[in-house]
Formats: C-alpha cells, structure tokens, sequence
C-alpha cells in the first residue's frame, strides 16, 4: 500500500515522540511494577477471541447462464452492496459474439425455407408430369391388351405378331413410367427431408443465440441487497470486462434475516469451543454494537486457513440474536468474537502478572518477594481463580521478565 504524504508527517512525528519520551517511559514501567497488585474478589470469565465474517445461511446465487461458447464478459454489474428490487438487471454479459452471427443465421433460415417453397413446387410440376406419361403409358397398355387378345385365327399372322409385340413394348413403357415416378417421389422427398433439416438446425441455432442474447441481461429473483462475488483469478470482485465461465457465480442477494458469523477457531483451540457457548460479537466497521449469540457448530476437521498457510483450523458457526444494531450488518464484514467459556460470580481472584511457573507448580510472588505456593482453577487473560494459598486482600508484586531480571 502507497502511503500518503500526511501519512509519512503523521508516522515521522510518532516517532519523534516516542523518541522524546523513552526517558520516561522506563520510570512509568517502574513505577506500575511497584504498584501493589492484590488478591481480590470478583466476578471472573474464561474466554476465548476468535476473528470471523458475517455470512447468510441462506439466500439466492446469480450464476452465468449456459452458453454455447461457455465463456463471456460482464459488459455492466451493479456496485457491491446495491439494495435492489425483484426484477431488476444487475449485470449484463457481452452478448456480441451472439447478437454478430444472429442476422447471418436469420438470412439462412429464410433462404432455406424459400428454397423448400421453390422445390416443393418444382416437385408438385415434376411429379405431375410424370403421373400424367404414367397415365398415357397406362392408357397404350389397356389398348395394346385388347389388340393382343384378337386370336391369331382372326387375323392375319403377321398383324397378331405386330399385336402381340405392341404389348410387350407397351409393358415395358408402363413399367418405365412407374418407375420413374417412384424414384422421382423418393427424390423428392429426400430433398425436401434434407432442406426440411437445414431448416431446423437454422432454426435452433437462432432460437439457441436468442436464448443467450435474452439470458445476458441477469435480473434479481428477490429484493435484497447485492453482494458482487469474488474473482478467483484476480482475486477481487467482479467487475465490467472481467471474464466468467458459465456456472461461475458472480451475485449473491443474501437473505439478511439469516445472518450469522462464520468463525475461525484455530487447531490449539480443539474442543474448548462447543455449541452452546455464549458469544458476544463486535463488528469491525462498528465497534459501538455488542451482539450476542451462541455457538451453533463447530466442524469436526481441520482446513488450512488459507491455501498458502500451514496452519489449520474449524470453522464455528455462531447464530446470533437480532436486534434493531443487525440491519446495519453485511455479509462479509469482519467480526470479534468472544466465546464465553464459563463464568464465575464472587471468586477469588489472583493477577497473572504474580504468578510464576516452577517445577513444583504453580507459585504467586508476594510484595516482599518471597514466592508461595498456590492452586488455582481457570485462568483468563489478566486473572486466575484461587482455590488455595492466599487470603482475600493479600499484596503482591509482579514478577519480573526475563530481561527486567537479567
């Protein structure tokens, strides 16, 4: 990140600050060091913060429509966190390689069903005229079998042979005019089955390009408020010129009354988060809202947090109460979450700063230095519980660091 040039003043003067001050800051450390901490009564929390995002558990994916070329580019998107109506468009893909071949394919499924009106009708005249020499061959046939059945005792030899061969070339005649119609017809008819497919490929590859071209324009199936998904290649949102592959989700309209917090609980923290605990949660973009939940469930394997990291950890689904402070909540905003392990009211409670960890045990370091021995239940980050060793009101002193000592 570039940083401004007011940003540079601002951290050049910290510094100098800092500078300035570090004679001081040794006599604060001192002097908080030689405060006197003590064994008190109180109500003590074991805790454990975790970090997690809002999500909805439920809601409605805009996704890239099935396309012929099965990729695209997003022509127009609406920005993240649009509040739109049912129906609205939210994002137009390029429909150009679409809408370009359209008019090509229009023309060729006219000139194709032109050409079936011409063939029919060339048909209908060919096959016509092959019915009516069919027609006149029959007709010789008829007069050529009434002549050949003269007996030969009535006319003279040479005119029944005549007759009779008359007969047989008007067989053959007939028989060529059927033929010929026929195999005309079946022509005909593999013509016209042929253009009949062209026209039908033609015609699906038009309504198949009209389909995308309509499908280009994504509309809202539900009121709500737009979440622009995230470009796996880039890394960020999607935006205009990006380019999807059909099935790619790149809109989601979140059902906000489903709201809830996915959060990170990592491997050491194994089984000390279970479902029932309260949570409390702080969002980051508005720290002033306290939300309460509870633990909802906690995966039972472990994932790597993120692809490059070697760490791994559950992932805790926290359902948390509504309240009028929710509706300024997004999926995706960025949460604290406080799990409250156990709570107990009236303990006694002991400083961490005095307690020390030896081979014996644990040891808490009294105001005079001298180390005691003490038991003690749970601890959180500043206290512990004492079941053991010391007396309500007991003084004690911080036991120095390894560097305070040295």
């Amino acid at each position: 990140m570039r940083l401004t040039y007011t940003t540079i003043l601002l951290l050049l003067a910290i510094g100098a600050l800092s500078t300035a001050c570090g004679g001081g800051t040794t006599d604060a450390s001192s002097a908080t060091a030689n405060v006197p901490l003590l064994v008190t009564r109180g109500d003590f929390r074991e805790t454990i913060h975790l970090s997690g995002e809002i999500e909805a558990a439920e809601g409605v994916t805009i996704t890239v429509p099935r396309l012929p070329n099965w990729q695209t580019t997003i022509k127009t998107i609406v920005a993240d966190g649009t509040r739109v109506e049912q129906g609205a468009v939210i994002a137009e893909l390029d429909s150009t390689p679409f809408s370009t071949g359209l008019e090509q394919k229009r023309d060729q499924y006219a000139d194709n069903v032109q050409e079936r009106t011409k063939q029919l009708s060339r048909s209908a005249a060919d096959l016509e005229k092959l019915e009516l020499d069919l027609e006149k061959a029959r007709i010789e046939l008829e007069k050529a079998k009434t002549k050949a059945a003269v007996p030969p005792e009535i006319l003279p030899r040479r005119e029944y042979e005549e007759n009779q061969l008359a007969l047989r070339r008007a067989e053959v005649t007939h028989e060529k005019a059927r033929n010929d119609l026929e195999s005309r017809r079946r022509a005909e008819k593999a013509t016209l089955a042929n253009l009949q497919i062209q026209i039908e490929k033609a015609g699906a590859e038009i309504g198949t390009a009209e389909a995308a071209i309509s499908s280009m324009s994504l509309l809202a199936p539900s009121a709500g408020v737009v979440i622009v998904g995230e470009n796996p290649e880039t890394g960020r949102k999607f935006q205009q010129s990006d380019t999807v592959w059909v099935g790619m989700e790149i809109i989601s309209i979140p059902n906000l009354d489903t709201l809830r917090v996915s959060a990170i609980v990592v491997d050491v923290d194994d089984g000390r988060v279970v479902p029932g605990q309260r949570v409390e949660v702080v969002p980051d973009a508005y720290p002033e809202i306290r939300l309460v939940g509870r633990i909802e469930s906690v995966t039972t394997a472990a994932n790597s947090l993120t692809p490059e990291s070697l760490r791994r950890g559950f992932i805790a689904t926290v359902a948390i109460d509504r309240d009028s402070t929710t509706d300024k909540l997004r999926p995706g905003f960025s949460v604290r979450a406080t799990v409250v392990r156990s709570e107990t009211k009236g303990a006694l409670l002991v400083p961490r700063a005095a307690l020390v960890a030896t081979a014996d045990g644990s040891k808490a370091r009294l105001r005079n230095g001298a180390l005691v021995p003490v038991k003690l239940g749970a601890c959180n980050d500043h206290d512990c519980i004492l079941l053991d060793g010391l007396e309500l009101g007991d003084a004690l002193s911080s036991v120095p660091s390894a560097k305070e000592s040295s």
